[in-house]
This record gives structure tokens, sequence and C-alpha cells, in this order.
């Protein structure tokens, strides 16, 4: 997450404003299809567990190569339709500074490319999720994170075009990242095997399940994209600058999340097929609170020293860029704990009802947004309809796993979710006004090293004291006691 971080100072440095606003524009799909890829992982995940754990090696074969062609067939249809609709809108309606159009034609060609691999990433990710082997995940990640720093520090070393150098790079990284799953998974698991498939119905199954999955992910990144684009229109690329860095604050921020949730989605979607719904209801809830609180000891202390933080970090930085990172960490806060609600879910089979909806939802956010833009709004009121409409997918989850899974109340979920975290909320409100009391003067390193070890302390101890029961700090404190036996 640090690199992450880091990386993003140095890359900003690097290209400058406008070719970083580019960049985020253009080759947004790349962020786009990293929320596709997810989603196909989650797909993949799902049967593959099943076949883990009901079927011999030679199913859970026939399942693997039934998953690498979907996401071969999925990798031809976005292609196909990246150099028709895409590079026509890439033509006709970006605003793109002058003399910067070639450049952009490489990155969006570039992308494409990046975007491809990445996809026929996901069955490897799927694999190694469903066989628990976190320890792997953790350290491609950590390979990945330092070779996208590696070649931030070759760009700011050439002289040739550095945004395209930069696009031909993050394509470098991506397949040596395609290479290292590959071989793991190759030599690790004897599932990994492509076999001879006999029949179609498991791959139209698959496929259809797949199609459902990329729709509702398809039109959330689409909207988040468009909407991009939509700002990009009605204002410039220093603003999409501004969106830029705080994606990349929030993918840091997203990923930490996500590899923690990453733990439980495996014995969520194992004890939902098995129907030990008691086992669900209780690692659901725990889930959901226990990322609301990774999200809180984030937003609560960034929320408090951003204008300090964005100036050690990146020294000048766009117009808006404080408030596109504090409203998107709050949608980050209601997606954290949705997201278990979505793993339980799409664990069974028929997804179709919850994938339009979820569609219908993220079109919802596009049309919203662009009313906003047209009646002449700030560029961060496209983050405050996002967030409205995070609540709205939130509540709806509730009432579609409450149909779901027997016992499971939304009211219990609620008030032990919700009700807790905004009063955590609540009680940290003072910190702001601490916060401007302190913003006069004085050394910025120190007020952000004052305020921000202020506001961590501050909310570790208001979720130890009001968000964990006495069984979970016990077991934290026994834990701990037993790190520091050795």
């Amino acid at each position: 997450m640090l690199v992450s971080l880091y990386t993003t100072r140095v890359l900003l440095k690097a290209l400058g404003i406008d070719d970083y606003g580019i960049f985020n524009v253009v080759g947004g799909l790349i962020v786009m299809i990293t929320f596709i890829k997810e989603g196909l992982t989650g797909a993949g995940r799902r049967y593959i567990m099943a076949e883990l754990a009901t079927g011999d090696v030679k199913s859970q074969q026939l399942m693997y190569t039934n998953v690498v062609i979907s996401h071969l067939i999925l990798c031809g249809i976005i292609l196909f339709l990246g150099e028709t609709i895409g590079l026509w809108f890439f033509s006709n309606y970006l605003n793109i500074p002058d003399g910067r159009f070639n450049a952009a034609m490489w990155v969006y060609q570039l992308s494409l490319v990046s975007s491809l691999v990445m996809i026929m990433l996901s069955p490897f990710n799927a694999v190694i999720v469903s066989e628990e082997k976190m320890s792997a995940y953790a350290y491609f990640s950590i390979v990945d994170a330092v070779l996208k720093l590696a070649i931030v520090w070759v760009v700011m070393a050439v002289n040739a075009d550095k945004l395209i150098v930069y696009a031909c790079l993050v394509v470098g990284v991506n397949v040596v990242d395609y290479l290292m799953y590959y071989i793991y998974c190759r030599r690790k698991f004897e599932l990994c095997r492509i076999v001879h498939i006999n029949g179609t119905m498991q791959l139209r199954e698959l496929f259809g399940y797949m199609g459902w999955t990329v729709l509702g992910l398809g039109a959330n990144v689409t909207s988040r994209q468009g909407v991009t684009m939509l700002v990009n229109i009605y204002f410039n690329v220093a603003v999409n600058a501004a969106i830029g860095i705080s994606n990349m604050i929030i993918s840091a921020a997203q990923q930490f999340v996500s590899n923690f949730q990453m733990a439980f989605a495996p014995q969520l979607t194992k004890n939902y097929i098995a129907g030990n719904y008691e086992e669900v209801n209780s690692l659901v809830s725990r889930a959901s609170r226990y990322s609301s609180f990774l999200v809180l000891v984030m937003l609560i202390p960034i929320s408090v020293v951003i204008s300090d933080l964005l100036e050690i970090w990146l020294g000048e930085y766009p117009q808006y860029t404080e408030e596109f990172c504090i409203l998107t960490l709050i949608c980050i806060y209601f997606d954290a704990m949705s997201n278990p609600l979505t793993t339980v879910i799409t664990a069974d089979k028929n997804i179709r009802v919850y994938q339009v909806f979820i569609a219908c939802v993220y079109l919802m956010d596009f049309l919203i947004s662009w009313c906003v833009l047209v009646m002449g709004a700030l560029p961060y009121y496209v983050i405050v309809v996002r967030g409205l409409l995070s609540i709205v997918g939130m509540l709806v989850r509730l009432k579609m796993i409450k149909q779901k899974v027997a016992g499971f109340s939304a009211r219990r979920w609620l008030k032990a979710i919700i009700g807790r975290g905004m009063i955590i909320i609540a009680l940290c409100l003072p910190l702001m006004l601490v916060k401007n009391l302190n913003e006069s003067g004085g050394n910025v390193w120190i007020r952000f090293v004052e305020m921000g070890a202020v506001s961590v302390i501050w909310i570790a101890g208001l979720i130890w004291a009001i968000g964990m029961n006495k069984r979970e700090r016990e077991f934290v404190v026994t834990k701990v006691r037993n790190m520091i036996k050795g």
C-alpha cells in the first residue's frame, strides 16, 4: 500500500499534471478491466470451489479448462468493442490537449493490450484464492507493486515521450505478472491443465454465470469511466489528474481491504454451497464489521490530515484533490461493508436478478452525475452521487441475502455494523475541530505527525471500546501476548 502511494508521487512528478490526467482518462481502461478481473476471479472461484469440494481431479481440470475458454471468448469481445466503439468515442469526444493526441492513442492501444493480459490472469487468481494460498497471492502483489515503482524511475530517466514509455512499461509489468501466476499454478496445482471437452453444457452454464457477472461489473466500470470522461468534457485534464490521484489512494486502500476480505471469501462460498447457513451468518457479520473498521482506520486519519498529506506526498497537487479523496473513501466505507454480502449472493448460481438490479443502479449513477454536471455543479459532486447509490445498493443486498440465507436478520446486521460505525464516526468529529484550530501555522511535517498519530490512536481506541465485543478483545489480547512471548 505504501509503495503504491509513493509510486503515485513519483509518477505525477515524472509525467506532469496534464500527461497524468491523459493517462487517467485514456488509460482508465486498465482501471475498468481491473474491476472486471476481480469479478471474473470471483466467478471462476465459485465454480472451482464447488469442484474442489465435490469433484475429482478430472472434473476439476475440466472446469478449469472451461474457465480459461470463457475468458478467451471475453477477451475477443473486449478487443472487438475496444477497436470499434471505444476507438470511435476516443477519437471524437475526449478532450485531449493540443499536440498530445498521438501519445494518447498509444496509451489507449497499449491499455487495451494490458487489459487483455489482466483478464487472462483471472483463472490463475481464482485457483490461488480457491486453494486458499494467500501467502503466494501476497508475494505476487508485493512484486507487482515493486515493479510498478521501478518502471516509474525508468520513466524519469528516459528522454523519450514519457507518457508512451510508461504505457509500454505497464504492459511489460502485466506480462511479468501473468508469467508469475502461470508458472506457479502450473507447478503447484494439478487442476491447472487444459483437457479435451466432450460437451458444452458446463461451458454454457459457466459463461451464463460470467455473462451476468460481467453485466453488473461492466455497468460499474463503464459508469465510473463514463463519469470520468464526463468530468473531462465539462472541465479539463487537470481535474482528471485530481481524480487520478484520488484513485491511486483509493486503489491502495481498496486493495488492502480486498486482500483482507479474500480470506473470508472461500469460507463464505463453501459454507453457502454446503448449506451451513448458521456459519454463513456469523462469517458475513464479522467480515462486514472488520472491513468497516479497516476503512475507518484509514478514512478518519486521512480526512484529518489530507491537506498536509497531499502537500508532503505530492508538493503541488490539482484543485479538488482533497474533496475527491475524502468522498471516495466514504464510498469505499459503504462498499467494504457490502462486499461480504455480495460474496454470499453470488455464491448462488442464480444471480440474474441481482446483476440486473446492480447494472440499473450504476446506470443511474452515470445519468444522475451527468445531470448534476449539466446543472453546473462542482466536479466532486459526482462522488456524492456515487456514495448515495452505494447506500441504496447495500440496502438491496441486505434484502436479497435475507431471502437466500435462513436466519439472517437485516436489522441485526444494520445495528451491529452501521449503528456502531455511526457512533464511532460521530465521536471522531472533535478531531476535525482540532484540525481546523491546528491548521493555521507551524511546520507541515510536525502538524502531519501530531494529527496523524492522534487520529490513529483515537479511532483505534473507539474501535476497541465500541466496535469490538468482549470475546474479540480477549482474543486480540491473547494473540498479542503470544507474539510478545515469541
